[in-house]
């Protein structure tokens, strides 16, 4: 019943993330300064290491939250974004931006851009959330976030 359970999670964000239509961002600078992006690329949403990406994701909403994380995830030829610090927010491109083509790669791939707009992190496998919550809480900016939560 549990391994049902999440599989239906995972269907759940899955389609949410691929079927939303509300407003269109243009590029990745929109971000830069008030969100962090994670972007997970994948050429189908059935690959085990997408799936896997997801799984590790969903576990912890309130750590993306914190720690401002935009995700958007490029399966094959459809792009969207989840915004976890505003769980309203759902967001699909109309067209592949510059910026997205030189992030996007045939194969599976995370990349996390940071506050600043720069990558930070630039991988194959699976990222796990401990290890993207390590990285990203021994940044600067997220040091005097901590700081001014304090």
């Amino acid at each position: 019943m549990k391994r049902f359970a999440n599989i239906f999670s995972i269907l759940l964000l899955v389609f949410s993330i691929l079927f939303s239509s509300f407003d269109v961002v243009q590029n990745l600078s929109d971000y830069k300064w008030t969100n962090r992006v994670l972007i997970i690329n994948a050429p189908i949403s059935l690959s085990e290491k997408f799936q896997n990406q997801l799984i590790e994701i969903q576990q912890n909403y309130t750590g993306l939250r914190e720690r401002k994380i935009v995700l958007i995830t490029i399966v094959g030829t459809k792009y969207s974004a989840l915004d976890f610090t505003d769980p309203e927010s759902n967001t699909q491109w109309k067209s592949l931006t510059k910026e997205l083509e030189e992030v996007c790669h045939e194969s599976f791939e995370v990349v996390l851009i940071g506050l600043d707009g720069s990558e930070k992190l630039r991988q194959t496998e699976v990222l796990y959330k401990e290890d993207l919550f390590q990285l990203i809480d021994r940044m600067p900016m997220r040091r005097l976030e901590m700081n001014e939560n304090d």
